[in-house]
């Protein structure tokens, strides 16, 4: 409820009432609740995020609000009675498109940054659903994660935890998201920074 969510309940044959779901926008339920913090910061956060669900096996599914990031809509849910409503915000596309252009706003940094998730492991073999998948040791706070194998393997690293972190990788590379050749050795990673890494040699991120 501090992130501006809602908690969805259900009768029980008793009489009473239990909380059945809980209700909140995800950008939302991935930010400071005090709205603090910057606003470059908030969206590294949430595409970290969508980063981890990119990488894991399966087909990654992106909810249309989340794309476009999109807050929650908590009037929607004091006219309907509705708590799911939170997350059906009512979309202006003339509003939206002007959103959009303002390439330092919300809307426009998450979609850019989740576009190039999805670019990255388009068509790439590493990224099938049924290919190999495994978690390597990491420092605290990075999830690593290894998919494919072979020439087409990719190393995802994300840091989750907010902070710097020093990852040790025995071999270089190249960074799927940005292009970046990556050299072996230390690499540090910025807050909510993600790395996914094409890795020459057998490459073990400690």
């Amino acid at each position: 409820e501090r992130q501006g969510g809602r908690i969805g309940r259900k009768r029980n044959a008793d009489g009473s009432d239990s909380p059945y779901e809980l209700n909140v926008n995800l950008f939302d339920a991935l930010g400071d609740p005090d709205r603090a913090e910057p606003l470059a910061r908030q969206v590294d956060r949430f595409v970290a995020a969508h980063a981890v669900m990119a990488a894991l096996p399966g087909v990654p599914a992106i909810y249309l609000h989340s794309l476009l990031g999109s807050r929650g809509a908590p009037e929607l849910v004091g006219r309907s009675g509705v708590p799911r409503a939170i997350n059906r915000e009512k979309l202006d596309e003339t509003a939206l498109l002007r959103e959009l252009a303002d390439a330092d706003g919300r809307r426009a940094r998450v979609l850019r940054g989740l576009r190039r998730l999805l670019r990255a492991r388009r068509g790439r073999a590493a990224f099938h659903p049924s290919a190999p998948a495994s978690v390597p040791d990491a420092p605290p706070g990075v999830f690593a994660l290894r998919r494919g194998a072979g020439d087409e393997e990719v190393v995802c690293l994300h840091e989750l935890a907010g902070a710097p972190a020093e990852v040790r990788l025995d071999a270089g590379g190249r960074d799927l998201l940005t292009g970046t050749r990556i050299e072996a050795g230390t690499v540090r990673l910025r807050p909510y920074q993600v790395l996914w890494l094409t890795m020459e040699g057998d490459a073990h991120p400690t």
